[in-house]
Formats: structure tokens, sequence, C-alpha cells
């Protein structure tokens, strides 16, 4: 990481349905990571039934907790978040994601390109423990036979990728991306008919793509995500 990667800020959106295991088990992992860097962390709370409010308003009040009235899907939720943040860089994560302590110092220096809106690491899937890794999500080539879109899981990156409009390629930006909030707005956040979810963060790629910015694919930035 270079010395100017330091000036940037990090707003993270964590949408929350039912998520009070989820959040007491990765919280710790996300403020290590953010230790150092200046940050805000915003909890939108999708009208949740349990008990997460409650959890993180007595365990984290610098947490900032927005409550939904009514249930209305992830895009909506992370959208409301989108809104509230104010840093300059935005991280839309999920609260199954669990953090490697130098994610954001990773990838930080690749926003010193003013064109990158976003930047997608490795996610390593697991379903008990992170010592026992199911598959790594990275970034593949799709193409399409038979009236399907399928993809090319012989191609996949490996290695530090810029990605532009050109390129013949679909990105699932996951659920930890990091991205530049500017331009995440002028893209007005994700598409809301996307409800409740699936397919709203490759949607949101392609339009960043087509609206002539860069994603960098940056396998060294590494989180952990419990499969369900």
């Amino acid at each position: 990481m270079s010395g100017n990667s330091m000036k940037h800020s990090i707003s993270v959106i964590l949408p929350n349905y039912n998520g009070r295991h989820l959040l007491e088990q990765n919280i710790p992992s996300l403020l290590e990571a953010l230790n150092g860097l200046e940050h805000e962390i915003i909890v939108i709370d999708d009208c949740s039934p349990d008990d997460s409010v409650q959890f993180l308003e007595q365990t984290y009040p610098e947490i900032n907790v927005i409550k939904s009235d009514v249930n209305s899907g992830f895009s909506v939720t992370c959208n409301k978040g989108v809104q509230a943040a104010r840093n300059d860089l935005l991280c839309v994560v999920n609260t199954d994601v669990t953090f490697t302590p130098d994610y954001f110092t990773t990838l930080l220096s690749e926003f010193e390109d003013p064109d990158v809106f976003a930047v997608k690491g490795d996610i390593i899937n697991y379903d008990t423990t992170i010592e026992q890794p199911i598959n790594t999500d990275r970034t593949t080539l799709i193409y399409y036979r038979r009236g399907f879109l399928r993809f090319d899981t012989k191609l996949p990156l490996t290695s530090r990728a810029v990605i532009s409009g050109d390129d013949a390629q679909i990105v699932f930006l996951g659920c930890c991306f990091v991205c530049n909030r500017i331009m995440m707005l002028q893209l007005n956040g994700f598409d809301e008919i996307y409800s409740p979810f699936y397919w709203e963060d490759a949607d949101l790629a392609q339009r960043a793509l087509n609206s002539g910015f860069k994603l960098i694919y940056l396998p060294e930035a590494r989180v952990y995500h419990k499969a369900s």
C-alpha cells in the first residue's frame, strides 16, 4: 500500500435481516481490518424480528443503525446505506463475511486511478469453518450456448486484472466489494428491480462498465464467506 492510500475514508454498509449471530461473529474481523483507517459502519436493518438492533445498540454504540419499518429486500436496503454514507469509498458487505486483517489496506491504492469504480477480491466460501474452504469465487469468463449464459470455469482469472467495457466478461462484484461512492451515486446504486436479491451486483458492474468506469479484480484481497 502506498502512503497516499491513507487519505481514503471508508463507509462500510451492512444490510441485515435476522443476522444477530452473524454480526456477533463477523464485526470483530471487520473492525480489525478497518483499524487505523478513517471509517464509519452503517447497518441497515431490514425490519428484523430478532434482536439484531438491540445487540448492536448495546455492544457497538459507535455503529450507525438505520431501522426500516417494513421488509424491503436487499437492493432497497443497500441503497439506504449508500444514501446515508459520507466517506469517499463504500464497502457493501453481507453479514456472513469474515474479513482478513489486510483486506482494505491491500486494495486502497487501486483507487488512486480516478477511473476505478470498484475492486473485487477473492471470496473464499466455506461451510463449517474457514479452515475448510469449499471453493473460491473469482471473476470468470462467460459465454452463450443453447439458450443459456454459461460460466467458463476452465479460465478463471487468477492474478490482478483491469476490466473495462471492451472486455467480454461478466463481473459478480459479490458480497464485499469496495467502490467509489460518487460513482455509485451516479449509477443510482443497485437497481431495485432485483428484489429480494440476485444478479443486482452483476447488473451494477455492467452499468459501471457501460459508463466507462473500470473494475479491478485483485485476488490478494480476500474474505471468507459462509455458504448458504
